[in-house]
């Protein structure tokens, strides 16, 4: 089961008015990850290890925590980037 338990969907309403996939995005942990690996997996081969699924509608990406990093540095500078293009009136 996913950390956002997308499995409990509320009505067709609410479903429309926040977006089509706000419903659908969810992260799924590697339930086989272990401590060490988290902790030591770049140091041990260079290369980080999945540590999960990030679902998005109906796709499931396999994510490493740098990528998850590199996503979440994404999203907050896209939305930044809107507001301050809405404040300064660059919107049609």
């Amino acid at each position: 089961m996913g950390l956002n338990q997308s499995e409990a969907t509320p009505d067709s309403e609410r479903h429309n008015r926040f977006g089509k996939h706000y419903w659908d995005i969810d992260f799924y942990p590697n339930e086989k990850l272990t401590q060490f690996e988290y902790s030591a997996g770049y140091e041990r081969n260079g290369i980080w290890p999945v540590i999960g699924l990030l679902q998005v509608g109906k796709y499931r990406i396999p994510v490493t925590i740098k990528e998850m990093e590199r996503i979440k540095e994404t999203i907050l500078d896209a939305g930044r980037t809107m507001e301050m293009s809405y404040k300064l009136g660059y919107l049609k």
